[in-house]
């Protein structure tokens, strides 16, 4: 198993090759490595103790849009899983190694990064590894095709103080398969009273009279940078946005729009949500401001 086969289950990884187009050279605690080389105990130890997250971004060449937000997720989830006073690069040092990155890979237009972090319970010092992949075009203001979410309910999601980093990554890919099943582009997750909290493809929000409801991070949505120019975008249409611990399923099937929004696509607009339908109006029209605000 290489090191990109650690990132995925192993009936999925030559797909993800495939489909995402990593980059040949990742970064691994500081050390330039190869997306084909053999997977170590380091990275192994990732795997089994789940004491780790990651933290995507979208970058145009090699700058990050939103990095400080980005950094402050990492740095504020270290000190949530009480890892905070180990050592860990700071912004400036990260910043430096993500665009050496780049550089490297010699790839100008868009891609994603992503840095994951995780503990080595043996040494008891923490390890990063930052992997990119291509992407070409500008993600954000695409609203062709059809975009369907499934309602995956093999598994419930807790709230916790860990609920904005991340969801189990072993949950995330179920649902994913799960959807994908049934012809969807991604899944719903539910909490244990049956609400929707989150997406597989990132937070959902739903579009309700001169409401934009989504759900609030202690109760399992993520934190993403993007949020607050998403906000300041629907607040310039004139929206309110509120947020609830939970979106009911009453609420899903009366919304008259939907989209979810994460920092690797944006916003996308979704057709339908288990069984609900939906128009494809301000969503759209949200989702072209906010790729006019990261023009650079």
């Amino acid at each position: 198993m290489d090191l990109l086969d650690s990132f995925y289950p192993p009936e999925d990884a030559e797909k993800s090759k495939q489909v995402a187009y990593w980059c040949e050279k990742m970064c691994l605690d500081g050390k330039m490595v190869l997306s084909s080389e053999p997977v170590g105990t380091l990275t192994s130890s990732m795997l089994t103790n789940g004491l780790s997250f990651s933290e995507t971004m979208l970058l145009k060449g090699n700058d990050p849009y939103l990095w400080r937000g980005h950094y402050m997720n990492i740095v504020d989830a270290l000190v949530v899983m009480g890892l905070g006073k180990l050592a860990f690069p700071s912004a400036d040092e990260l910043l430096r190694r993500i665009q050496v990155l780049s550089q490297k890979n010699h790839y100008p237009a868009y891609s994603l990064m992503r840095v994951f972090v995780w503990l080595d319970t043996d040494t008891e010092e923490l390890h990063y590894m930052i992997a990119q992949h291509r992407l070409g075009v500008m993600p954000y203001g695409v609203t062709s095709g059809k975009l369907f979410l499934s309602i995956y309910d093999g598994a419930m999601l807790s709230a916790s103080p860990l609920s904005w980093i991340e969801m189990p990554r072993a949950l995330e890919t179920l649902a994913h398969r799960s959807a994908l099943k049934e012809d969807c582009g991604g899944a719903c997750l539910l909490n244990n009273e049956g609400k929707i909290v989150t997406t597989t493809l990132g937070n959902i929000y739903l579009i309700t009279g001169n409401n934009i409801v989504g759900v609030g991070h202690s109760d399992g949505a993520r934190r993403d940078p993007i949020e607050a120019s998403m906000e300041e975008a629907a607040k310039g249409m004139g929206y309110s946005l509120k947020y609830m611990p939970g979106l009911p399923m009453s609420m899903v099937k009366k919304a008259r729009e939907c989209f979810v929004c994460s920092t690797s696509d944006g916003i996308r607009v979704v057709d339908g949500c288990g069984d609900s339908r939906y128009e494809k109006v301000d969503g759209v029209v949200l989702s072209g401001k906010l790729k006019e605000l990261f023009v650079f």
